[in-house]
């Protein structure tokens, strides 16, 4: 009986549609390519996914720059990793169901222009409190 279920289980699909601002940008479901951009109500099977628009290997190679690289390739993937996150959705897909998801390529690249100006104002906040720490206590 339980085998008849998981076999019942694996035949259910779904539907998923993936959109973005620009046509033609590659796609990759659980890290590996699925199609470009638009992607209009594929079959798919039920379950959950990481769907990007950046590969499996490029989010990985970045996670060991920033985990083996020197602190000018680590603050770099900092940036890159912020863009990838921007740009990754995690999805659910229900039977007989449509699952619609919209990647914008323009907000991944917002998303690292803003870690960096982010990761600059704190620095130079810091610089700042440190140089009127050092005014204050003469």
């Amino acid at each position: 009986m339980s085998l008849f279920l998981s076999f019942l289980i694996f035949l259910q699909y779904g539907y998923l549609t993936v959109l973005s601002e620009e046509g033609n940008l590659p796609v990759y479901l659980d890290g590996d390519y699925f199609g470009k951009t638009p992607i209009v109500k594929e079959k798919i099977k039920v379950g959950k996914y990481t769907i990007s628009l950046f590969s499996k290997d490029s989010m990985e190679l970045t996670y060991q720059k920033f985990k083996r690289g020197s602190i000018f390739q680590k603050l770099s993937s900092l940036w890159e990793l912020a863009k990838y996150s921007k740009a990754t959705e995690m999805i659910r897909i229900a039977q007989d169901s449509l699952t619609e998801i919209f990647l914008s390529k323009k907000g991944a690249e917002k998303a690292k222009r803003k870690a960096k100006i982010y990761f600059f104002s704190s620095l130079s906040s810091i610089f700042l409190l440190g140089v009127l720490t050092g005014i204050l206590l003469e």
